[in-house]
């Protein structure tokens, strides 16, 4: 099954889209994070991350490699802290744990908080 994931603004515009493949049908809010970070990896594109690698600089030169497993928990940490969410149909995803069951007609969007400058 595909699952397409959507970064999108308030304004319902879509800044980005990614197709994931899932094996199952119920899946976690982690799980979708985690899958979104490894689908990010593969596609080695860095202009549409849910999370800026450290060092982008250097990726970007090819010296060094994205860690998967710093970029899980950089992102997931994010999203208890509330720096982004999530909205399943509609419906904003609650926690990490929380159980999805994905449908043809699943959308799944993903929207970051943009901080104030200045405070």
């Amino acid at each position: 099954m595909k699952l397409k994931i959507k970064d999108e603004t308030f304004s319902k515009k879509i800044i980005n889209e990614i197709d994931i493949d899932l094996e199952t049908e119920i899946i976690t809010i982690k799980d979708i994070i985690k899958l979104r970070i490894k689908k990010e990896i593969e596609n080695n594109d860095l202009k549409s991350r849910l999370i800026d690698p450290e060092d982008i600089e250097k990726i970007l030169n090819n010296t060094k490699k994205i860690d998967y497993n710093k970029q899980v928990e950089i992102a997931l940490k994010a999203f208890t802290d509330n720096s982004y969410f999530i909205l399943i149909d509609s419906i904003q995803a609650e926690s990490l744990e929380q159980v999805v069951i994905i449908n043809k007609d699943t959308k799944i969007s993903f929207m970051k908080l943009t901080p104030l400058i200045g405070g």
